[in-house]
């Protein structure tokens, strides 16, 4: 059984470009709205926040993945080499780094701070990403 080339269903520009763009919305406008809600408020939404970013954002993600590892095992280059490590070094982010602070942020464990490291910590993620981005004009 062979797998489609889904990537060429969707260009590999559009989907970085998306991650990129909602890196950046979650950078600078999402991340620092958190301070904005209430304490009482923010369990109920950020519960609600993170189930609608996991089913809109979360198959844009595996795409990404598909794709970007599709490509360094099909045809190797230097770019694609780059592509694979910059997205692992995103995703070991998220995994190792975000989504514990959500955790925090959802049992209301060091609410102001958890979320301050949220957006700090946020950064690398955003450079990761936009990085990926930018390999398409190497």
């Amino acid at each position: 059984m062979t797998f489609p080339d889904f990537s060429t269903i969707i260009s590999r520009e559009s989907i970085d470009l998306t991650m990129l763009v909602f890196l950046w919305l979650v950078q600078v406008i999402i991340y620092p709205s958190f301070k904005e809600i209430s304490k009482e408020s923010i369990l109920h939404w950020h519960k609600a926040y993170q189930f609608k970013i996991c089913i809109i954002m979360g198959p844009v993600m595996l795409f990404q993945f598909y794709v970007i590892t599709f490509d360094v095992i099909n045809s190797v280059s230097q770019v694609s080499i780059i592509r694979f490590l910059l997205l692992i070094a995103s995703w070991l982010l998220t995994v190792m780094v975000s989504v514990p602070l959500h955790r925090k942020i959802e049992r209301n464990e060091d609410l102001e701070n958890s979320i301050n490291k949220l957006i700090q910590t946020n950064v690398p993620r955003t450079l990761t990403w936009t990085a990926i981005y930018l390999t398409h004009f190497l």
